[in-house]
């Protein structure tokens, strides 16, 4: 569907509710629905590649843009595509900062999806860094705790209800549970 149409849509659809339509001139807010994009959201991902992809490529740097380009690039992850979703989450986060633990997050994702595991690795190593107070970051600490449980730790520390963090516990007494069968000559359950 051509933005045009998407645009068309949006602007009919709000004027029969005693509100304005929107003005494309005139900068969005963050947290305010977007024009193109939002529509498109309740759209399978093969139905709003187009219109994602035009936005993205022919659009000016803006919100909408930035919400295009990380939408593509969630759904190139969702379908193991990391390569092509690697160029629509470049430098994302500096350009759409409210959301720049979970571009991070999708970035692991993307070099995880494109068999990149170094690189993967770095980013949630970032993700972690960057941005420890925010949620998205237990993702990252889930990941890197497969090898160094110190991660573990700290996502159940800092994130106790978070739902990686019951998971990680939830392993963490399944493991302990068939330790203690094997050391009483039991078979675990």
């Amino acid at each position: 569907m051509p933005i045009e149409t998407l645009k068309d849509a949006s602007q009919k659809a709000t004027a029969g509710f005693g509100k304005s339509a929107p003005d494309p001139s005139k900068p969005e807010k963050i947290g305010s629905p977007g024009t193109i994009v939002s529509p498109l959201v309740a759209q399978s991902p093969k139905q709003r590649a187009a219109t994602l992809k035009e936005t993205v490529q022919k659009s000016a740097p803006s919100l909408e843009r930035n919400r295009a380009r990380y939408l593509l690039a969630a759904d190139w992850v969702a379908q193991s595509q990391g390569e092509k979703a690697l160029e629509p989450l470049r430098n994302l986060e500096k350009d759409y900062p409210v959301l720049a633990a979970h571009v991070l997050q999708k970035r692991a994702q993307a070099y995880e999806a494109a068999g990149k595991q170094p690189e993967a690795n770095k980013t949630w190593q970032e993700l972690v860094q960057q941005h420890s107070q925010d949620p998205a970051s237990v993702e990252g600490l889930f990941v890197l705790g497969r090898s160094t449980s110190k991660y573990w730790d700290q996502a159940i520390a800092k994130f106790p209800s978070h739902p990686r963090s019951i998971e990680i516990a939830r392993l963490r007494l399944k493991k302990e549970s068939q330790s203690v069968a094997i050391v009483d000559g039991d078979r675990p359950i």
